[in-house]
């Protein structure tokens, strides 16, 4: 677990917008009792989510497994950029 939370933090990544399920594993996925967790999650970096920034996760129903399936929605156009952001200074063009 230390090293997951080494390799995230080196990779500043963080957990992106979600919506659905709260609980993303069950125990018991068809039963009215058992254990239920959010161990699964969708994460990236900043600079994704700056070119998606709409980008978002969908934890849907329990189906054949016993996690809850999960959906990345990202959005079809990326984030606008500035020219600025695409030019290298060079010397020569100063």
């Amino acid at each position: 677990m230390r090293e997951f939370k080494e390799c995230v933090d080196a990779n500043e990544l963080v957990d992106i917008n979600r919506s659905g399920l709260q609980f993303t594993w069950s125990q018991k996925p068809r039963g009215l009792d058992g254990t239920l967790r959010k161990i699964d999650r969708i994460m990236a970096n900043l600079g994704f989510l700056d070119s998606f920034a709409g980008a978002h996760a969908v934890f849907q129903p329990y189906r054949v497994s016993d996690h809850s399936p999960a959906i990345l929605h990202i959005p079809t156009m990326c984030a606008e950029k500035a020219f600025s952001e695409y030019a290298v200074p060079r010397r020569e063009y100063s």
